[in-house]
């Protein structure tokens, strides 16, 4: 049957099914159905105004259950939004990293409209139409998350912990803003990159914006040092302004030695420098990938730059990154190197003696006592380091009291401890995710970014690029989700998950990249295995 036709007989059938043959039901819908709605209204309406805005979250579901159910109910559209979606997606991805995220439009009686929510929600809104309205987005979509199952399954079961855990928090309210606010951030992050980075040359593009928006904010931290303060700071509009920003605005300094620390755009040091180590890898990738000896030079220079600027921020856990990134790159360069050039002595001699070469260099930063204080701390980290110790030691019974989770933002209360300022802040985000998500929710979280730098690893060292670019990539991506993955060791903000969820679905994009390139070369993996 043609489909123009088959489509008519289907909605014939369905439309019969609802069909009233004395037509009475119709003409009684005509004023009970405006009756009920204007009562709900009327009482939907007078709890509005007498709960906001402590109750807005929960208030507003109605109005957002109402749009999904319009965006189910779009027609089909030949084309999606897609390119719309993809633009937002670029302004997000540098929103994120340039403009700081506690410079908001703030207007009386309404919630701060960040430039992340302005530039994220309509994406996250064309990605559903898209989905709902596109068969072929839906049908590409499905192969692309084929090729790297075990990331978005893990990733939904993670988002279902998110939600399940909700009854357990103390403060629902709280909690279930957060957990809208993360499917914003995070999962339309992810499933938007997936389709955005299959297009060649995009992913280029993504690593080359990435590297030159490390290095212009290196130069501003530069500037904030010599000042000791943040260079927007007594500059901001009243507009601009939310009731947290002066805690943000003031000077970062370690207690006990009084350094300044630099944090250029991000709301602490410790996030200004996370974000410099998981940039590293990519600058390492321009340094040795083939590209021209200007760029290769470039990006030299530009890494021992963010190396100093590292040091400036004054964080552990920045040169922790830098030695992850190194060491592991060195490695992984060295097995594709023996993969596709047999005979390559210096590729040989490097794997043969890298566990020689790993030990001799975790040694150093014990012996060597400024490599050790940078790495491990010294007496003005103390008071951090036993502060951890008790958290962990706090945290853990109560996840054994409860290993379904307590619901998200309350690991703080539980196991957090409280700085001189007043704030309640935990360190270890292993701890956090468990107490938060309870034991499925750390399995689903960590074990998607474990199963993307297995693919994006695994790929890259079986997988010939053949010139492709993109592809190259996922050597730097496997590094730096390690980097982060050991990072969240010893701390737990969360102001770059957005590019952790970017990269989870740039590895998944190109994974499946790379597997259709084998399939075209007749190079495909047997059947009954796994790349």
């Amino acid at each position: 049957m043609p489909e123009k036709n088959r489509k008519d007989s289907d909605e014939a059938i369905v439309l019969r099914l609802y069909a009233d043959a004395d037509g009475r039901w119709p003409r009684r819908l005509r004023w009970l159905l405006p009756t009920l709605l204007g009562i709900f209204c009327l009482i939907y309406g007078f709890f509005f105004a007498l709960t906001a805005p402590f109750l807005i979250v929960p208030m507003l579901a109605p109005l957002a259950i109402l749009a999904l159910l319009i965006i189910w109910a779009l027609p089909y559209a030949v084309n999606p939004p897609t390119r719309t979606m993809a633009a937002l997606f670029g302004c997000f991805f540098v929103a994120s990293i340039v403009w700081p995220n506690y410079i908001a439009i703030a207007l009386p009686g309404l919630p701060w409209i960040t430039m992340l929510r302005l530039f994220g929600t309509p994406m996250a809104i064309l990605l559903l139409v898209s989905v709902s309205t596109s068969s072929h987005f839906r049908q590409t979509m499905n192969q692309v998350l084929g090729s790297s199952p075990y990331v978005w399954m893990l990733l939904c079961l993670f988002v279902a912990m998110e939600f399940l855990t909700l009854p357990f928090s103390k403060d629902v309210s709280a909690s279930l803003n957060r957990v809208i606010v993360f499917q914003t951030y995070w999962t339309a992050i992810f499933f938007v990159s997936c389709y955005v980075f299959i297009k060649p040359g995009r992913a280029e593009r993504w690593a080359i914006a990435l590297c030159l928006m490390a290095v212009a904010l290196g130069i501003l931290a530069l500037f904030e040092f010599a000042d000791k303060k943040i260079l927007w700071a007594g500059h901001i509009p009243g507009f601009l302004k939310v009731e947290d920003s002066d805690r943000y605005l003031k000077p970062a300094m370690r207690a006990a030695t009084r350094i300044y620390r630099v944090k250029a755009t991000f709301g602490n040091p410790l996030n200004f420098a996370e974000f410099l180590a998981l940039t590293m890898p990519f600058m390492i990738h321009f340094i040795m990938g083939r590209y021209r000896v200007l760029v290769r030079v470039a990006a030299a220079v530009s890494a021992v730059f963010l190396v100093y600027v590292i040091l400036l921020t004054d964080s552990r856990l920045g040169i922790v990154g830098v030695f992850i990134s190194v060491t592991l790159y060195l490695l992984l360069w060295a097995l594709i190197l023996v993969r596709r050039t047999r005979g390559n002595l210096i590729a040989g001699g490097i794997v043969f003696a890298y566990p020689a070469l790993f030990i001799a260099a975790v040694a150093a930063t014990f012996v060597v006592r400024p490599l050790r204080v940078k790495v491990w701390g010294g007496g003005a980290q103390a008071a951090s380091n036993a502060s951890r110790d008790a958290q962990i030691t706090s945290g853990i019974p109560k996840i054994l009291a409860n290993p379904i989770g307590h619901g998200s933002g309350q690991a703080g209360g539980l196991a957090g401890t409280t700085s001189v300022s007043g704030q309640v802040s935990i360190d270890n985000y292993y701890l956090v995710i468990a107490l938060e998500y309870g034991l499925l929710g750390f399995f689903a979280y960590f074990g998607m970014i474990i199963a993307a730098v297995y693919y994006a690893s695994t790929s890259a060292l079986f997988r010939d690029a053949k010139g492709d670019r993109d592809r190259a990539l996922l050597v730097p991506l496997a590094i730096s989700l390690v980097a982060f993955f050991v990072i969240k060791s010893v701390f737990s903000q969360q102001d770059n998950h957005s590019l952790l969820f970017m990269m989870l679905g740039l590895v998944v994009a190109l994974n499946y990249r790379s597997k259709v390139a084998a399939l075209a070369s007749g190079l495909a993996t047997p059947p009954g295995k796994t790349a």
